[in-house]
């Protein structure tokens, strides 16, 4: 594994600004002042975070952050660089991240005026007076839902899929489709099989990466048959299969499973109900509904 070196530059410019004639104190209340973060990578994707808040990617500036110290953390994959530093009023912390093979230094450049530097980064506002609260409700309700996969296959004779998925935290999605036979809808609008074997299959692939820049590998394989005549068990078969990393479980589906059944490996807990899935974390939705919360919709 690569070591990870951040070299961290301190870019401050001060700003002057009249005084009223009072101190802070003596006008009996509490006045915020803010700086600026700056961070800088070379390495696609690293993923940046503000007191365990993740702020956006490489490379960012982000403003209206709170003066004093705070703890400061790029992440890549396994990889992560942490540490606690100073925000001044009215000057910008630059942060340039980068993988060598030495380790961690601090330096600092030369002082460099607000009004020299270009603004070729973009731009995001922290949100002031933020309690940990607050941070914790933001970090579960962001990375709490997973994928959501709905199978419309009504009014029509092919096989339809409309997903959603985390932007926060999912990446490399890829997935395939396959429908064999020829089918046709009797008079109860059912799906059935006009020459066969008629089968459908929908497989799809993804990486879920959780705030603290764990990665999971998540995959999902439905398949149906369709029946040429009605039967005991219905006009169709569904099988339901899902994996995270090495481990895989089959779905219970069909009959009463299909008003819903759910399935739970590791942290993550799928739900299958006609005609859809929906993974979710398992810990962030006990988080929540113990704080008397509503899981939010994906």
């Amino acid at each position: 594994m690569r070591n990870m070196t951040i070299l961290l530059a301190l870019i401050s410019s001060m700003l002057i600004y009249p005084g009223a004639g009072m101190s802070e104190e003596e006008q009996g209340f509490v006045i915020v002042h803010y700086g600026r973060v700056e961070i800088n990578s070379p390495e696609p994707g690293a993923r940046i975070y503000i007191d365990g808040v993740y702020m956006g990617d490489a490379n960012l500036l982000i403003e209206n952050v709170p003066v004093g110290v705070h703890t400061i953390s790029v992440k890549l994959a396994e990889l992560e660089v942490s540490g606690e530093f100073e925000v001044r009023k009215n000057e910008t912390l630059s942060l340039t991240a980068r993988l060598d093979a030495g380790k961690p230094v601090l330096a600092a450049s030369l002082p460099k005026s607000r009004t020299e530097k270009k603004d070729t980064v973009p731009r995001v506002s922290v949100e002031t007076k933020k309690p940990v609260q607050r941070a914790e409700t933001d970090r579960r309700r962001l990375f709490v839902n997973v994928v959501k996969i709905y199978f419309d296959d009504t009014q029509t004779n092919e096989l339809r899929i409309t997903k959603k998925t985390n932007p926060m935290a999912v990446s490399g999605y890829t997935e395939r489709t396959d429908q064999k036979g020829r089918y046709y809808r009797n008079k109860a609008d059912i799906l059935m099989c006009e020459s066969g074997p008629c089968t459908r299959e929908w497989a799809s692939a993804f990486y879920y990466t959780d705030e603290n820049g764990r990665r999971d590998a998540v995959r999902i394989t439905w398949r149906e048959t369709v029946f040429e005549y009605v039967t005991l068990s219905g006009v169709s078969k569904t099988e339901l299969e899902w994996c995270v990393n090495d481990t895989c479980r089959p779905v219970a589906t069909g009959g009463k499973a299909d008003m819903g059944s759910k399935s739970s490996i590791d942290r993550y807990t799928l739900t299958w109900k006609r005609p859809g899935i929906i993974i979710n974390r398992t810990d962030l939705v006990k988080e929540i509904t113990s704080a008397g919360g509503r899981v939010p919709d994906l």
